[in-house]
């Protein structure tokens, strides 16, 4: 019996999110229409090009609402006209919140020689909006085709909305204020495409649909999901109490396992030296790298040795040959990217895999090159080094052998006198 509120309280959440998933759609649906039978409520208005001094008209048929004639003419350089549906009344600055219209759907019939029609949403905000001037509306704008004859359903999402380029331009609109906003829509525009020909445009607009929901698809998503949450950490509450100190214990055990199974791994693949991959790690690294790239694609490998590298040992120390090591490999790490691998190979000897072709490769070489030459040593003065490279198709590329191939033009690197590149040509280098 003292489960049963919790049984009871998942079997209403579980009834709950079975309905919202078979009929979510249907019960939050708060779209609305406008049609020739109540397009009474709203103010529609035609209109041309004369607030831009131009002669194209507007005319239209008080017993036909939404439907209109227009013609365009001469007078202005872009001639158009168009006709509003006004959902703030004349002069109005409050207008619809279309945040939540997922769509509009618009069944007309267009006659005429254009070829586009554009649709304007008209949005007021006071910061940057006047309520004596409607040119200051942003006109969040979209265009699409049409052709002469067709009836058909056009419908628009907000995501294929821009604010036109001509209103950010006359108000010099920051980045932050650029992008289209339906919070208060004032009006809907239906207007004449860029570059229409001139002459008579017939438009018959039959209905308009704004698709909206109460909630999106991805909000009743979220509410169930958070209901489910609480329900869950409800559920684990009573759990919890009675296993408390059996979980802390469990917990303790299973994070110094893992903890210990990450050192281990870690420093089974890492060198201990540098903390770039060692041997090990390249080879597991190369396994995964190869695996996700298309077998078509090139692959590279840069096989790097510090020149005279003995010669600084016996110098300076093993001391400033260690942490010369460190300092390349960490000059090797700063100029390969994120999706290259860097390891010691052994020794002074090091590698870098690249997912790439020879020009990239070659490019990277002699990144790694540069900085080199750019970096400060101290006692040891400038450290340069000779590179090999070899470039293969991914697929039935073994890495033993790339390296194999790369060792041979690092030979012939150190054979031209060292700090410099040279790919693998197949061909034995003799170098007197």
């Amino acid at each position: 019996m003292a489960n049963a509120p919790l049984e009871w309280g998942f079997a209403l959440l579980l009834g709950t999110t079975l309905i919202a998933l078979i009929a979510g759609d249907t019960l939050l649906d708060r779209s609305f229409t406008i049609n020739r039978m109540n397009a009474g409520d709203y103010i529609l208005n035609g209109y041309g090009d004369q607030a831009e001094k131009g002669s194209s008209t507007v005319s239209t048929d008080n017993d036909r609402p939404l439907h209109w004639r227009c013609a365009l003419k001469d007078g202005f350089q872009y001639p158009y006209c168009g006709y509003q549906l006004l959902f703030g009344g004349w002069g109005g600055v409050r207008g619809m919140n279309f945040a939540k219209v997922e769509s509009i759907s618009i069944d007309m019939s267009y006659s005429g020689p254009g070829e586009t029609i554009r649709f304007n949403l008209l949005d007021f905000d006071p910061r940057y909006s006047h309520k004596d001037r409607p040119d200051t509306f942003k006109p969040n704008k979209v265009e699409v085709f049409v052709r002469t004859g067709d009836r058909r359903v056009i419908e628009v999402r907000p995501e294929d909305f821009s604010v036109a380029e001509w209103w950010l331009t006359r108000f010099s609109m920051p980045p932050a204020l650029s992008r289209p906003q339906f919070e208060n829509i004032v009006s809907l525009d239906i207007q004449t495409g860029s570059w229409s020909a001139k002459g008579e445009h017939a438009f018959d607009v039959h209905s308009i649909t704004f698709n909206r929901k109460l909630l999106s698809r991805a909000e009743l998503y979220l509410v169930i999901l958070a209901a489910w949450v609480i329900f869950a950490i409800a559920f684990l509450a009573m759990r919890l109490v009675r296993l408390a100190g059996d979980l802390k214990r469990r917990k303790r055990t299973e994070q110094a396992a893992l903890a210990a199974a990450r050192a281990a791994q870690e420093s089974a693949l890492t060198d201990a030296l540098t903390s770039v991959l060692n041997r090990r790690g390249l080879v597991r690294g190369y396994e995964g790298l190869t695996a996700g790239v298309a077998p078509s694609s090139a692959i590279s490998v840069i096989l790097i040795d510090i020149d005279f590298f003995k010669r600084l040992n016996d110098s300076f120390g093993h001391n400033a040959g260690d942490a010369v090591l460190v300092a390349f490999s960490s000059i090797l790490s700063a100029q390969a990217s994120e999706a290259d691998l860097v390891g010691r190979w052994g020794g002074e000897e090091f590698l870098i895999v690249h997912v790439g072709g020879r020009d990239d490769a070659m490019a990277l070489a002699e990144r790694v090159r540069g900085a080199l030459h750019a970096y400060d040593f101290g006692a040891c003065g400038t450290v340069t080094a000779s590179f090999g490279i070899h470039t293969a198709p991914v697929e039935g590329a073994d890495l033993d052998q790339m390296v194999g191939h790369a060792d041979e033009a690092l030979y012939t690197a150190k054979s031209r006198g060292r700090n410099r590149a040279d790919f693998y040509t197949g061909v034995p280098q003799l170098v007197a």
